[in-house]
């Protein structure tokens, strides 16, 4: 027979290991439930037959063994419950983070491709007036700086109106995107060529005097004459005349093209399809 005081301890150490299974290793219960109820049943049997107490003393040995079991399953169970409802919640919380995340690059993306529509001409892919006006500022502090030149261009398309009267303002448009690609080639990337009216086009060049750019656009001038354009079945070829103003300092973007748009209509009253340079202010 077993002893009151070992039958005691053992019933407490077959309670603490069956708590600790279910405790300390809950992912496992479907290893632990056999071991639980084989400490268990094996305790059970063993003390009904060993022991000599009564029947209620037994039932009471038997209610203190298997109690820890069935309490450290519930909570085995709990726990992997709440755990698995943990895991769902982060991984709702990764998919909304990854969803919020793609909408805000969505909408980076959006914001940029707004900007630099805003800042281009649809029509030739160049620059537009805007986007001149918002470099400027930066190539006249790049010139005070460095003490370099900085010049700008202002050229229109010859007779373009007959162009249009002609071939219609498809035909027109077509040859204003043969400008711009033109433009796109002929220019170095520090330069800015910018369309700013319907055939008139602008271009910044930072480190150029006057004299400089006006060579640049007699190359310019040379190669766009030279330039077979086709409309339809028609072969087109069109000039243009440029006026060229180097920055003087204090001088704003207005008072620069104002200075290179009288060169230019200068050169178109002196027969057109030239470069003429503008004088400095006084």
């Amino acid at each position: 027979a077993v002893r009151p005081d070992v039958r005691a301890i053992n019933t407490g150490v077959i309670m603490v290991v069956q708590l600790t299974m279910f405790l300390f290793i809950p992912s496992r219960v479907k290893l632990t439930i056999p071991v639980a109820l084989f400490g268990a049943v094996g305790t059970t049997v063993s003390y009904w037959w060993t022991s000599p107490a009564d029947a209620a003393t037994k039932a009471a040995t038997v209610l203190l063994v298997t109690m820890p079991a069935v309490m450290g399953y519930v909570a085995a169970l709990r726990q992997q419950k709440t755990e698995r409802q943990e895991f769902w919640l982060r991984q709702q919380l990764q998919d909304a983070n990854r969803e919020l995340q793609g909408e805000v690059a969505r909408r980076v993306a959006l914001q940029v491709e707004l900007e630099r529509q805003a800042a281009t001409d649809l029509l030739t892919g160049l620059p537009n007036r805007r986007a001149l006006a918002e470099r400027f500022p930066v190539e006249v502090a790049r010139a005070q700086r460095t003490g370099e030149a900085l010049s700008l261009v202002m050229f229109d398309l010859d007779h373009f109106k007959q162009v249009n009267d002609r071939y219609g303002h498809a035909g027109g448009d077509a040859v204003l995107r043969s400008v711009g690609q033109l433009c796109i080639r002929s220019f170095r990337g520090v330069d800015m060529a910018a369309r700013v009216g319907g055939e008139e086009f602008a271009v910044l060049l930072p480190g150029a005097s006057a004299q400089q750019a006006g060579a640049v656009m007699e190359r310019f001038l040379h190669t766009l004459g030279g330039l077979d354009m086709d409309i339809g079945p028609h072969n087109v070829r069109v000039t243009a005349t440029a006026g060229v103003a180097q920055q003087q300092p204090g001088e704003d973007l207005d008072a620069l093209m104002a200075r290179a748009d009288t060169a230019l209509y200068a050169g178109k009253q002196a027969g057109r399809n030239r470069v003429v340079l503008a004088p400095a202010p006084g």
